[in-house]
């Protein structure tokens, strides 16, 4: 599965996906959500979910079913998808501290906890795997210029 993320400077970015049997799904983004999905990504990939975000995607949702789901709604997800949310929001929430927080972990079993869900099991080489590589990902896509893409590949 390829997922690009097309830059534009005077409008809202362009995020694709174009699944394996060539049908995609595409959705205007701002800056948040793009770097939003790219964590999904570095998150998802390095702790090989497949019923997050992206694998859910490629077994044939489109992006805009993630849009606005109710609570009742959301619950019927996976418990890959719903961790994943609360991992990529954790993680966002750490960026605009500038610093990686010594206590990310006990932050995960707290939310899991608070939300009812089964603690993931992280390991400290995953947890520093995802802030290098999202950190590499957000460097190239700052370094775009208008209308350039950023691809990946799933898985």
């Amino acid at each position: 599965m390829e997922i690009t993320f097309q830059k534009e400077l005077n409008r809202a970015h362009v995020f694709r996906i174009r699944r394996q049997d060539g049908s995609e799904t595409w959705q205007r983004h701002t800056d948040f959500f793009v770097l939003h999905d790219l964590l999904h990504y570095v998150v998802e990939k390095n702790l090989r979910y497949k019923e997050a975000f992206y694998g859910l995607v490629e077994q044939g949702k489109n992006i805009e079913d993630f849009d606005n789901l109710s609570r009742e709604a959301s619950r019927s997800l996976p418990w890959e998808s719903i961790v994943t949310e609360h991992l990529v929001n954790l993680f966002a929430s750490e960026l605009t501290s500038e610093q990686p927080w010594q206590d990310f972990l006990d932050q995960v079993e707290t939310v899991c906890r608070q939300a009812g869900l089964e603690v993931p099991q992280i390991a400290d080489s995953q947890l520093r795997a995802i802030r290098e590589q999202f950190k590499g990902l957000h460097q190239q896509w700052q370094s775009l210029k208008d209308s350039e893409r950023l691809t990946l590949h799933w898985p």
